[in-house]
């Protein structure tokens, strides 16, 4: 599950996911996001400035994934999640909701949707305190918590859950990897990159392929 918008990196994401289909073996789904890619254009918005609509289209994302995953299962020998950005709290969720997942992997995690929004905002100055302050209230926290991927327990042992953290990431941050691997311990790898800057490193690449080869032996 991914976030990503269309252009190189998603086209190089997906050359990746051609090696891991024909020198791994796996068959691999990617399903696209509420909001993104070829959905970009239909209702509603996702990720916007409505804190229950990014909830809700959390909770659509992770329902489309988990229908996903209840159709391979029977098929297969061992399913991994993974997520990157946005896709991360999905499949962290999923790892929690259906038990017979056996390996979870995620890259540049993102906690707090609505409050990353939040931060963000600040670049626009003053004309967007109004939302900043809505998206970072705690009420909307209170609500986000539904979501939270610290409140859930992966399926997956520790040896099989996989946190990649770019150390030089502004758009999440690297406190989203550093607390997700402290509450569910397994490997921390950090690329020393941007936000989406690892899905051009052949070292993540090796670390992936290392870590499926592992979820199925």
């Amino acid at each position: 599950m991914h976030g990503a918008g269309q252009g190189g990196p998603e086209d190089l994401l997906l050359s990746h996911i051609g090696g891991i289909h024909h020198k791994l073996g796996f068959n691999v789904a990617m399903p696209v996001q509420p909001g993104h890619g070829c959905r970009r254009r239909q209702w509603p918005a996702y990720p916007d400035m409505d804190p229950l609509g990014n909830v809700a289209g959390m909770m659509r994302a992770v329902s489309e994934v988990r229908a996903v995953v209840k159709w391979a299962r029977p098929q297969a020998s061992a399913v991994v999640v993974s997520g990157i950005s946005m896709g991360t709290p999905v499949a962290a969720l999923v790892s929690h909701l259906e038990r017979q997942i056996d390996a979870i992997a995620l890259y540049t995690p993102i906690l707090g949707l609505n409050a990353m929004i939040a931060r963000h905002l600040s670049r626009w100055g003053s004309s967007r305190d109004e939302y900043r302050e809505l998206l970072a209230s705690p009420v909307v926290s209170k609500l986000t918590s539904v979501i939270d991927p610290l409140a859930v327990d992966p399926a997956p042992p520790p040896q099989r859950r996989l946190i990649v953290g770019a150390w030089h990431d502004r758009m999440a941050m690297r406190e989203p990897a550093i607390a997700l691997h402290d509450r569910w311990a397994g490997q921390l790898y950090w690329y020393d990159g941007s936000h989406v800057g690892h899905i051009f490193s052949r070292r993540v690449q090796r670390v992936t392929e290392r870590f499926l080869q592992g979820a199925v032996n």
